[in-house]
């Protein structure tokens, strides 16, 4: 019975996938709200949002309260001068 190479190699691709860094939820949503802060402020606050050993600093419910938010309610909020590095909060 011949088999080919390639379908040896899916399976193995499929199981090292997720070890390749891939970007979790937390992560992901942390990145957008800086984006979007970044877009918005003179001087967007410091945050960490992962990546080695760094740790997030804003998870996802803050996050999406920070995405929603019109550049407007950001800056009124005080959002552009916050500091939301870990233990500040």
């Amino acid at each position: 019975m011949k088999i080919r190479r390639g379908w040896l190699a899916l399976p193995l691709v499929l199981l090292l996938a997720p070890l390749a860094g891939a970007i979790d939820e937390d992560e992901f949503a942390c990145e957008e709200a800086w984006k979007h802060l970044d877009d918005c402020c003179p001087r967007p606050p410091r945050f960490h949002c992962g990546g080695g050993c760094d740790p997030v600093d804003v998870h996802l419910p803050l996050a999406d309260q920070l995405r929603k938010a019109t550049c407007e309610q950001l800056e009124a909020s005080g959002a552009c001068a916050a500091d939301f590095t870990e233990g500040a909060q």
